[in-house]
């Protein structure tokens, strides 16, 4: 279907149903004849199935009642799923299975009625009793075979390991078809099915358990724990074995995540999981043995000279002062050393001054002062391979040249040979050998003696490359054709010259291989302020690209532009001067101090007092923001309004009780703590006094955020704004994170070894856990899982 051009797939597909109507003769046919037209309406046992099982594997038929004999016939005739069932009449199975299974086939095609969810539900509740049902369900919870086998339930006979094994494989083998269906419209459009979408649909936490558990078995699947998501496989390798490597190349031996967040991003783009946030990608890295200092991340504690690294790009940032000699310790080396001991205690470090200066100059630090930059005078480099690279930069057909591109040419040898690992380094080496044979910039030299003015900038050669190309170009061929150029200095041309502009994730181009009239100019201008006029000054990317589509199509089309981000940076370039922009917004100038979704949010709203999360859902449909927009912002909102119901919020200074009050409310909380611990996830509110909003568990945080200087609020990472899963606790108590709370309530009990079916029940008893294990908890400072039990580390 998807070969027929400008045919919707809803069209093919009923008009498939119509002929397979009248092949069975169950439709009336009109002919111009002398007779007259005869009209006849049979029976379609099925017509009423739900549309969410078209696609169920007709094998899945004897799970509910249907004999496996009469499967087969049914496969014999061509009918491999529930789908085409539907429209075929009632005398057509008469012949293929025989009238005396017409009944059989009748109650069948009645639990085709339910839609998946429902007819799952069946499914499990019809065998919730029997030992295949346990066995899988104690798989589910953690337990190994040989567990399973030497345990059996009281009533149980004992059985073999491998027995085990069948009983679980013949349970999953009548499960399988209706959980593939399930999970196929969760995933919907998107390539993944997080574990929290998974245990939303049932309010039985066996059930819960025993989907994900199938879920995660998919093949062409594949279970991220990190980010407690399964994900669509994009070829036969492990998704999280290709980031892994992806990510540490990145990374290396250490960097600071947030400098390459842009990178990392980047990676997330490419894979198809920019959904994914900043704390899965350091849950992966943990996983992988990573240490985490702050926002730097290392591998190895032979590292130390990267986190010093760090320390200095942060806290020295006019240079550092070394010492040439342990009896001359300088005051910058004596803060450096203070910062490791407060932030990084596991860092070991050499007690030599000496020594811990001379790994800093190995690690990149150029000498820039007295006891600052690398005496150059202790360089010493081969003339004929200084000559190759001098014959290199001559031929170059440009008269400006940047270091990081000669670097990029010869860096194998520089840095093998030389020591030479920068091309800072290489600035240097180049300006002590051939002072007056080029003048030197910071970044740059010039040759050929032309002034700067004279020569073609970054901008040029840019411009120049998408042009030989004729297309938009990606960051990765940008990086090839400009080899040594950083990140900045390929975008900063981008921002600063008009005729470069983004294209799409990673993707750019220029004016050059565009196709704009000054008419389309004009009407370009004249769609966004309409669009402005009609929405109070703003407009969004998508807004935009649907009123172009329908009045102007021919313009996307001369363009190649495919979507509201290739419309988009056209825009923002053409008037940049007129206009702001901030992606996804376009708004009038100056109409914000600040253009930020959250600001924009505000002001479309009203500014109001309070708002409730359907008016704001409503409101960023209607500017057709992405999902990923609207739920990112709502968290900025919360700093300036406070959460009174699931639904509600209003503006912190509108949120007023009386002095007497707060204190009542304040005597029941600290009355209602267990330990020093109360969760807010299933508190009850009989003993609250009476307020004029209605008690619940968001405005109790909100309330204890607004006057309770003494007490905390502690969120397991990974955050669903549909639950409260806060836990409140005293700030004297010293407890500041989930696992260190988690850890207080099991030394209180006397646990310190827990198995996972073990751990999971804890969590659900004392209300610090809903139905899974969060992720953070499997290796914290406090709570370790050593791949079969839970162990308590300390407190």
């Amino acid at each position: 279907m998807s070969d027929l051009r400008n045919v919707g797939f809803k069209t093919v597909k009923e008009n498939e149903e119509v002929m397979e109507r009248i092949r069975a003769g169950g439709m009336p046919i009109y002919k111009k004849t002398k007779c007259s037209t005869i009209d006849f309406e049979p029976k379609y046992m099925f017509e009423n199935m739900s549309v969410d099982l078209d696609y169920l594997r007709i094998e899945a038929l004897e799970v509910l009642g249907l004999s496996s004999k009469l499967v087969a016939r049914l496969k014999k005739n061509n009918i491999q799923c529930c789908g085409k069932l539907r429209f075929l009449p009632k005398r057509k199975f008469e012949v293929m299975l025989g009238r005396r299974y017409i009944d059989k086939l009748s109650a069948v095609a009645g639990l085709l009625e339910k839609d998946i969810i429902a007819l799952l539900e069946y499914v499990l509740n019809s065998n919730c009793e029997s030992r295949y049902f346990d066995v899988f369900l104690r798989r589910a919870k953690g337990e190994t075979l040989q567990e399973i086998a030497d345990n059996p339930r009281e009533h149980e006979d004992p059985i073999t390991r491998e027995r085990v094994r069948q009983l679980e494989s013949k349970y999953a083998r009548s499960i399988m078809p209706f959980v593939r269906e399930l999970f196929y419209i969760l995933k919907g459009s998107n390539n993944y099915v997080s574990i929290q979408d998974i245990l939303d649909v049932y309010d039985v936490d066996e059930y819960d358990q025993v989907l994900v558990y199938a879920c995660k078995s998919f093949e062409k699947f594949e279970y991220l724990d990190f980010a407690e998501i399964i994900v669509e496989k994009q070829n036969d390798y492990s998704l999280e074995a290709k980031l892994v490597l992806e990510i540490t190349d990145v990374i290396g031996d250490g960097a600071d995540l947030y400098e390459n967040k842009e990178r990392l991003d980047s990676i997330l783009e490419d894979n198809k999981l920019d959904f994914i946030e900043i704390n899965a990608i350091i849950r992966l890295l943990k996983k992988n043995k990573y240490h985490i200092f702050g926002s730097f991340v290392f591998k190895g504690k032979s590292n130390y000279a990267n986190v010093c690294m760090y320390i200095v790009k942060k806290e020295f940032p006019d240079g550092i002062k070394l010492s040439q000699n342990d009896s001359e310790q300088s005051e910058d080396l004596k803060k450096l050393r203070s910062i490791i001991e407060e932030r990084f205690q596991d860092l070991l470090v050499p007690s030599s001054d000496r020594a811990l200066s001379s790994a800093l100059i190995r690690s990149g630090l150029i000498l820039r002062g007295r006891g600052i930059y690398i005496a150059q005078e202790y360089v010493t480099v081969d003339e004929s391979q200084l000559q190759e690279i001098k014959d290199y930069i001559d031929k170059k057909q440009t008269n400006r040249v940047y270091y990081s591109e000669v670097f990029a040419e010869y860096e194998g040898v520089l840095n093998a040979l030389y020591g030479i690992d920068n091309y800072n380094y290489l600035h240097g080496i180049l300006s002590m050998y051939y002072p007056k044979e080029y003048e030197y910039y910071k970044d740059y030299f010039l040759k050929n003696g032309v002034s700067a003015n004279q020569t073609e900038s970054i901008s040029d050669r840019i411009y120049d490359f998408i042009i030989s190309v004729g297309r938009p170009v990606s960051k990765i061929e940008l990086l090839q054709e400009f080899r040594g150029f950083s990140n900045v200095m390929l975008m900063i041309p981008f921002t600063n010259d008009k005729r470069l502009m983004q294209w799409d994730y990673n993707y750019y181009t220029c004016t050059g291989i565009q196709n704009i009239t000054k008419q389309d100019t004009l009407e370009m201008y004249n769609y966004v302020v309409e669009l402005l006029q009609q929405n109070g000054g703003y407009t969004s990317d998508a807004l935009l690209f649907e009123k172009v589509k329908i009045l102007n199509s021919d313009f996307l089309s001369r363009n190649k532009i495919k979507n509201e981000m290739n419309l988009y940076y056209i825009i923002s370039k053409m008037f940049s001067e007129d206009m702001d922009f901030r992606r996804p917004h376009i708004c009038k100038k100056g109409m914000f101090d600040i253009l930020s979704t959250k600001n924009v949010v505000l002001y479309l709203l009203g500014n109001p007092e309070r708002f409730t999360y359907d008016e704001y859902n409503d409101m960023c449909e209607q500017v057709k923001w992405a999902r990923v927009t609207a739920s990112a912002t709502l968290p900025e909102i919360e700093d300036d309004y406070a959460r009174i119901s699931i639904e509600t919020y209003v503006r912190k200074d509108q949120m007023l009780v009386p002095d007497s009050v707060v204190n009542e409310i304040h005597d029941v909380i600290i009355g209602k703590l267990a330990n020093g611990i109360l969760p807010l996830m299933d508190i009850e509110f009989d003993d609250f006094p009476k307020l004029d909003i209605e008690w619940n568990e968001f405005l109790i945080e909100s309330l204890i955020r607004k006057y309770y200087l003494d007490l905390d609020v502690i969120h397991p990472v990974m955050k669903d704004r549909r639950y409260q899963k806060g836990i409140v606790v005293k700030k004297v108590s010293g407890l500041i994170s989930y696992p260190q709370v988690v850890a207080t309530v099991m030394k209180s009990f006397g646990y310190e070894v827990m198995s996972e079916s073990q751990f999971l029940s804890f969590l659900v008893l004392h209300s610090l856990s809903r139905k899974t294990i969060p992720i953070e908890l499997r290796d914290s400072d406090y709570i370790k899982y050593d791949g079969k039990n839970y162990v308590l580390v300390t407190i």
